[in-house]
């Protein structure tokens, strides 16, 4: 409402416009829904970056999630689907 006082000071008046919608933020994840070292892939991806480098954060949860234990459910999937983790470490750094 500060805003649109401000705005009206000024001779500007936004009439019936709605007011700003507050940013849409990605639903929350329930604890459950992740393995512990999923959690821990996707913390340490959170980890590598900063607000200046967020668009990263795909390829620091790629890096992440093919360090994965090879026992682990998602290193199994790598694994099944043929991903070469070399091969894919290289490209990302590169």
């Amino acid at each position: 409402e500060l805003d649109r006082e401000a705005l009206r000071s000024l001779g500007l008046d936004l009439g019936e416009a709605p007011p700003r919608p507050t940013p849409r933020r990605h639903p929350a994840i329930p604890g459950t829904a992740l393995t512990s070292s999923a959690r821990a892939a996707v913390n340490r991806a959170i980890r590598a970056t900063t607000h200046k480098t967020r668009s990263t954060v795909p390829r620091h949860l790629l890096l992440a999630l093919l360090d994965q234990d090879r026992h682990d459910p998602v290193s199994r999937l790598i694994d099944q689907l043929g991903v070469d983790r070399a091969a894919v470490r290289a490209r990302v750094a590169g």
